[in-house]
């Protein structure tokens, strides 16, 4: 039996933090335009009061405010978030993704990390050729406020490649998390978000233990099925099950055996 070590509950550092510059930029590029009764403090922009500005708020929002009241941080749509982009506030090369409203530092790319998602990419694009699209590291637009970057997605097949409109839930049949340092943001924030947006299949590659976790069919938020693979076993995407995965050629790419047989 594989036992799997619990991750770290997700810290406030991973934020994206904003200086006086750029938040002023925002300000001029419109970012601000719904919801301007904002502040910036220590880098992070806070909402003044739900009752100045209530168009700011969801009913969920509101529910979830403690008392006394605090100011919570400003949530950003994805349209702030490309429009940011745009104005050079987010640097081209800066490792961010928005996950409800908030912008999220990512962990730079180790070199096992890359060579893990490249030897995925590489074992899953001749096994689904021609049936899907196999994109890697590349946004899904989950509604308003999440463009969340799973490292591999398998997308539905569609003939212009998703050029004139990025991929939204329905049409992902399978996303690949490929965990080493992530693992906690990945189990804790990531995958829930996908349970809520019905993705209705998720794989997490597993690197410090060298399993595939395997989660399926969300209901209410949550992955009812889940079920570790380990190496020496195979495992079958629910679109594909004529596809057969084996876990050790899958997780393979930062086995110390492989490293060593080479």
């Amino acid at each position: 039996m594989t036992t799997l070590v619990e991750p770290q509950d997700q810290t406030d550092s991973t934020r994206r933090r904003f200086n006086a510059d750029e938040y002023m930029k925002m300000a001029e590029v419109g970012v601000f335009s719904k919801c301007g009764h904002v502040e910036l403090i220590d880098g992070e922009i806070l909402t003044k009061s739900p009752d100045s500005h209530p168009q700011c708020f969801t009913d969920a929002m509101l529910a979830a405010l403690p008392d006394p009241w605090f100011p919570p941080r400003y949530r950003f749509s994805v349209e702030d978030y490309y429009a940011m982009a745009e104005a050079g506030i987010l640097g081209i090369d800066e490792r961010v993704e928005l996950i409800d409203g908030e912008i999220i530092t990512m962990s730079p790319i180790g070199n096992e990390h890359a060579a893990s998602v490249d030897t995925i990419n590489d074992f899953l694009v001749p096994l689904v050729t021609s049936r899907a699209i196999v994109r890697v590291q590349a946004h899904l637009r989950l509604y308003e406020q999440n463009q969340p970057e799973p490292d591999l997605m398998i997308l539905k097949r569609r003939e212009d490649y998703y050029r004139y409109s990025a991929p939204g839930p329905d049409d992902v049949l399978l996303i690949v998390e490929v965990s080493d340092t992530t693992l906690s943001h990945d189990r804790n924030v990531k995958l829930p978000l996908y349970a809520r947006f019905g993705i209705p299949e998720v794989w997490i590659a597993n690197i410090p233990a060298r399993v595939v976790e395997v989660y399926r069919d969300p209901v209410d938020g949550e992955y009812t099925d889940s079920r570790v693979y380990s190496p020496g076993e195979t495992v079958s995407p629910l679109a594909f099950e004529d596809v057969e995965v084996s876990v050790s050629r899958f997780i393979g790419a930062v086995s110390n055996d492989e490293r060593t047989d080479g």
